[in-house]
């Protein structure tokens, strides 16, 4: 079993993608990374500082998920496989 088989949450998924961008920044990244992070920051609510962020984070875990199960995301340069 691969380190990329394992599951998580959608939550844990979405503080992970969280910290590769802000990691990525902190390297040295555009402003526009800056800006990504800003919009994806939580506020206290729960909800995100760009209402849309999660609504669009939820949709691409959909879309990979749809992707899987139908023999595999191509968007990507290796397959994440589930077997």
């Amino acid at each position: 079993m691969s380190e990329l088989d394992e599951l998580v949450s959608k939550r844990v998924a979405y503080f992970a993608m969280f910290e590769y961008l802000k990691r990525y920044f902190e390297r040295g990244a555009s402003d526009e990374v800056g800006g990504m992070l800003g919009g994806l920051s939580l506020l206290p609510d729960g909800g995100s500082a760009d209402p849309a962020a999660l609504e669009d984070f939820s949709s691409c875990i959909e879309a990979v998920m749809t992707a899987e199960s139908k023999g595999g995301y191509a968007d990507c340069s290796m397959r994440i496989d589930n077997g």
